[in-house]
């Protein structure tokens, strides 16, 4: 990891660099493993065999076993948190969670998900085009 990241992790994005540390803390029994992707040269993957949610705190991502494009929509988040620093965690995490939840329980059309425009703009800082999907 390149020193600016390290920096910038314990400084401009701390609050959800503390988010993720906890993450891997409270959910770490052995099912997680780190994994090397590329692009994210400075982020961290992380996969937990045993779950079927992703999410971008920081410099760490968190994947289920069967990845898919999930990965690079979750780097997007990554890059996201680097340009917001302390408000990644309201402008995109907070309304990240909330759909997410609400697409689960049935209340929001799943087809729609990707459509949200925090959603949307980490697809393409990604480098994922649904619209050809």
């Amino acid at each position: 990891m390149k020193w600016w990241v390290w920096i910038l992790m314990f400084t401009w994005e701390l609050p959800q660099t503390i988010l993720g540390a906890i993450l891997l803390a409270i959910f770490h029994r052995g099912l997680w493993r780190p994994i090397m992707y590329d692009p994210p040269e400075h982020a961290r993957v992380w996969v937990n065999d045993d779950g079927n949610w992703g999410v971008s705190l920081g410099q760490i991502i968190i994947v289920p076993y069967t990845v898919g494009r999930i990965i690079p929509h979750e780097y997007g988040h990554t890059i996201q948190s680097l340009y917001l620093g302390p408000l990644y965690l309201l402008l995109i995490g907070l309304p990240s969670i909330t759909f997410n939840i609400l697409t689960r329980l049935g209340w929001v059309d799943q087809h729609k998900y990707y459509d949200r425009p925090w959603e949307a703009w980490a697809d393409r800082l990604g480098g994922i085009d649904r619209g050809s999907l």
